[in-house]
């Protein structure tokens, strides 16, 4: 998926954001609703390898903005075109000022992050846009026109995106811009476009290709540090080694983009490891055993627990294993409970990929000894009130105890569920109750066709032996 991804002339970095807050976003309440009113042929839009094309997945990721701050382009000064009777066009002219000019919109060229694709749009030699940014003061918020980008082309053509940003408008000529969007009638010569100069093409030249790791120094490569500046804007990954030679603000720069590794943490200063602590969008569970010191973890504690209110449950449990490391059964309780909040919005809210984040994670088991008794017993909770049963698979149940294996095995048994390979965990624990299982569900496996039925069978003598499954499968 990646590599069609890059093929299509999209960069790492934008494809790695786009992924990451795809999985942020399919937990919400309301993705399975609007994602059906974009892709109403796609059947399982909660599986991102449906989206072959990028701008597929652009599209739906757009339409979800993060909390937002409001938007006040006309306090902030910068190139402002034409502003009369409420109407304002800005333009923009670099990723900056289009990251100014959109603050508060899910612009994808006015992200603050690492998934900004002004570059991509800006030095594609295909298309080459210029964006304006207009803003109708006399339009409510409410009104998707009351925010407007303008693309224009190298080609002469137009596109459009309204502040709800469901996907660009594209190719379309002045007349069908005017159609759309009526208050620019006779406002076409303050959208002039402009070509991209010797200089930037120079620049974007110098820096799109990834520097060799083995360059450890990314001042001595590039002999500029607003070159090396503009590297990492661009978004490329680098080594720690290259990560550790940045000065702090560079340092910063990075950050607030990517995730860092243990070794690109170490090297940073008390400083900016509390900056990156306390604003950085990526976390994971080795967070853990590379803060050091006390103030460190309570600033993690505290940005982590915030994480609790978010209207994200995919968000939410991105937090919880770091979280359960405070000891605190709380927060899978309160996990747990934002997943049967949305149970009447979304059906599919509570799945296995909601619980499988956070539920079998190693540093879980390692610092929380409650926890298989508690997702258990939430597990069948969710299971006794709800028309559509979920089902662990077989791996997952290496992260319960012996107990909490067993009261699986009734579950199956209840809902008369053939087991496959979790008979074999199931089996070790207690012999007795893995056999009841088993008769339970005979005559179903019985009543397979003779190519799956044995297929089960020759499972479960590998599993327990071929002289017990004889027995209890004789007719």
């Amino acid at each position: 998926m990646k590599k069609s991804y890059s093929a299509e002339g999209i960069s790492d970095d934008a494809i790695n954001y786009y992924i990451q807050r795809f999985k942020e976003i399919k937990g919400r309440s309301d993705f399975q609703r609007v994602a059906a009113q974009i892709f109403p042929y796609i059947k399982t839009p909660k599986d991102i390898l449906i989206y072959k094309n990028f701008k597929d997945l652009e599209r739906l990721v757009d339409i979800f903005p993060h909390k937002i701050e409001s938007n006040d382009a006309a306090l902030n000064g910068g190139e402002s075109v034409y502003n009369k009777n409420g109407l304002e066009i800005y333009r923009g002219s670099d990723k900056n000022s289009c990251v100014k000019y959109g603050n508060g919109y899910s612009w994808c060229i006015s992200r603050k992050s690492s998934g900004n694709l002004f570059n991509t749009f800006r030095y594609d030699k295909n298309i080459e846009r210029m964006f304006y940014f207009v803003f109708d003061r006399n339009l409510p918020k409410t009104d998707p026109q009351h925010a407007i980008v303008i693309h224009v082309y190298n080609n002469g053509k137009y596109g459009y995106s309204d502040a709800n940003n469901k996907g660009d408008i594209n190719d379309m000529s002045w007349n069908g811009i005017i159609k759309e969007i009526p208050k620019l009638k006779n406002l076409k010569k303050y959208f002039i476009y402009v070509p991209i100069s010797g200089e930037e093409r120079d620049i974007y030249d110098k820096i799109k290709k990834s520097v060799p790791e083995s360059t450890e120094n990314l001042l001595d490569y590039f002999k500029d540090y607003k070159l090396v500046e503009k590297y990492i804007d661009i978004g490329h990954l680098l080594s720690s080694s290259q990560f550790g030679n940045l000065s702090d603000e560079l340092q910063e720069n990075y950050f607030i983009r990517h995730p860092l590794t243990p070794e690109m943490y170490q090297k940073m200063t008390f400083k900016n490891k509390n900056a990156y602590l306390k604003k950085a969008r990526f976390f994971y569970e080795g967070l853990l055993n590379i803060v050091s010191s006390e103030q460190e973890l309570k600033i993690l504690k505290n940005r982590l627990q915030d994480s609790l209110n978010t209207d994200s449950i995919s968000t939410m449990a991105i937090a919880i294993p770091i979280l359960i490391y405070f000891n605190n059964e709380y927060y899978i309780r309160s996990y747990f409970q934002k997943l049967y909040n949305n149970i009447n919005d979304d059906p599919t809210a509570f799945n296995m990929d909601t619980i499988m984040p956070y539920v079998f994670d190693q540093n879980i088991r390692m610092f929380t000894s409650n926890y298989s008794n508690i997702v258990m017993d939430e597990f069948i909770s969710y299971n006794d009130n709800n028309n559509r049963p979920l089902f662990f698979r077989a791996d997952d149940l290496e992260s319960f105890k012996d107990e909490d294996i067993l009261k699986y095995a009734k579950i199956l048994e209840r809902y008369k569920k053939i087991p496959m390979e979790e008979i074999k965990k199931i089996y070790k624990v207690d012999k007795k109750i893995a056999v009841t299982l088993l008769l339970a569900v005979k005559e179903k496996i019985l009543a397979k066709n003779d190519t799956v039925k044995d297929r089960i069978l020759n499972y479960y003598k590998k599993w327990i032996g071929t002289e017990l499954v004889e027995k209890i499968f004789a007719k």
